[in-house]
């Protein structure tokens, strides 16, 4: 084992053991890493090389999608470093708009912390607020804080009946479960939901919030299938893991969308899911409020 490789791997066999949301597998995985790198295994590889061969091996034993190794030549950023610059260069939602025929879209990058979040989120609503339908967009949104997918999801529901969302299992602590909260105001209209292969995590869970309370139509693509939150942790100066450390739960299911993803309603290619949902609201939305009274 050379000496980049020894503190490196064994620190992810201990951090996994100690860390992961599924104690047997993260031992399983770090025994695996551990066998690996004692074979020669990684002898030949570089800190970017290394880094992406541990998570291949990771992800082989665990099949958890969020599960990864970083590698940082200029060494592991700070947090306070790291959140400033993604603010700057990745808003939460990057497009608010009105489509012909009064219909919101609204197209999310990431879910921001909540305190972050917010302020964003009440400025887009109130541009879509008279709209009569509502496309939210995460084709495009890798995910991010649970508070804020909350959040977020809090705009489609009766203000004054709150709704369970969704339940986070940890392994290290109690349980915490995340029901709509008080927002500045609430969209009533039919709502649709577009997916792709590359929505995950957090937007995963968005998705499948609506579709399990039947409050929205999910067009396009399967989802990429990760439902497991985690943190990163430091294996070296240069070297940083991030490990699951809980699992969600829906409470109407009570499964999650780990390893499968969500299935849309309408299943489409992503590029093909906006016009796809422009027109069921053309066929389906438009005619039921043509007639009324």
């Amino acid at each position: 084992m050379s000496e980049i490789q020894r503190p490196v791997v064994e620190r992810t066999a201990a951090e996994l053991g100690a860390r992961y949301v599924f104690p047997d597998l993260g031992k399983q995985a770090g025994d695996a890493v551990l066998f690996a790198s004692g074979t020669g295994g990684y002898d030949s590889l570089d800190g970017e090389s290394l880094a992406r061969r541990l998570t291949e091996d990771l992800q082989a034993i665990t099949h958890d999608l969020h599960l990864r190794v970083y590698y940082h030549p200029e060494g592991i950023p700070s947090a306070d470093a790291s959140a400033s610059t993604l603010s700057l260069a990745d808003p939460g939602i990057e497009k608010v708009e009105v489509l012909d025929g009064n219909i919101g879209h609204l197209k999310l990058a990431r879910f921001p912390p909540e305190e972050e979040f917010a302020p964003e989120a009440n400025a887009a609503m109130r541009t879509i607020a008279e709209t009569k339908t509502v496309i939210v967009d995460l084709r495009e949104c890798k995910g991010g804080a649970p508070s804020s997918v909350a959040y977020m999801c809090s705009f489609f529901f009766d203000p004054d009946r709150p709704v369970h969302l969704n339940t986070l299992h940890w392994r290290d602590k109690p349980s915490a479960e995340f029901r709509t909260k008080a927002v500045p105001l609430h969209h009533g209209g039919p709502l649709y939901v577009l997916t792709s292969s590359k929505t995950f995590s957090g937007a995963e869970e968005f998705a499948n919030n609506m579709k399990a309370l039947g409050r929205g139509i999910l067009v396009g693509e399967t989802t990429r299938g990760g439902a497991h939150p985690g943190r990163r942790f430091p294996l070296d100066a240069k070297f940083e893991i991030f490990i699951p450390v809980g699992r969600a739960e829906n409470p109407i299911t009570k499964s999650n969308w780990e390893g499968t993803g969500v299935l849309p309603d309408i299943l489409v290619a992503a590029d093909d899911a906006l016009e796809a949902a422009l027109a069921d609201i053309e066929a389906t939305v438009t005619p039921s409020i043509r007639r009324l009274p």
